[in-house]
């Protein structure tokens, strides 16, 4: 995990979950990204709520996902030629699917010392817990 220099955070409404894990499903390095966004959850000040992920990650992803998500095509380039290498035989999300995900999604990186309380400062958003 050396090279897991960095952490990633980011929350989308929960409407877009679906959506949103398709897309992570190529950016994860390894396996799992399609369930990214299925266990954590929080809300804003005006009580909408969102899914988020929060993940250790590398410079080079760090320095990629502010011009990924502010960029869908390139970001849809990324994932089609994933979903192609590795998931060729799943529908990638489409142009459409990758422009909504962009434009909803809100984002933090930081340093790895950086803990998730303070990205969700810093996204306006509040952890919620799940009753036991």
């Amino acid at each position: 995990m050396s090279d897991y220099t960095h952490r990633g955070t980011c929350a989308v409404p929960v409407a877009l979950v679906s959506t949103t894990n398709a897309i992570w499903r190529a950016l994860d390095p390894d396996v799992g990204g399609d369930s990214s966004f299925d266990i954590l959850r929080a809300t804003d000040s005006a009580s909408a709520e969102y899914a988020l992920t929060s993940a250790l990650c590398t410079e080079a992803f760090a320095g990629q996902a502010p011009y990924l998500i502010a960029n869908p095509q390139a970001l849809h380039t990324v994932v089609a030629q994933d979903y192609a290498q590795r998931w060729e035989e799943i529908e990638p999300p489409s142009l459409a699917d990758v422009e909504m995900f962009c434009a909803a999604a809100r984002i933090v990186v930081t340093t790895r010392d950086e803990a998730l309380e303070a990205h969700l400062v810093e996204l306006g958003l509040l952890l919620q817990v799940a009753a036991a």
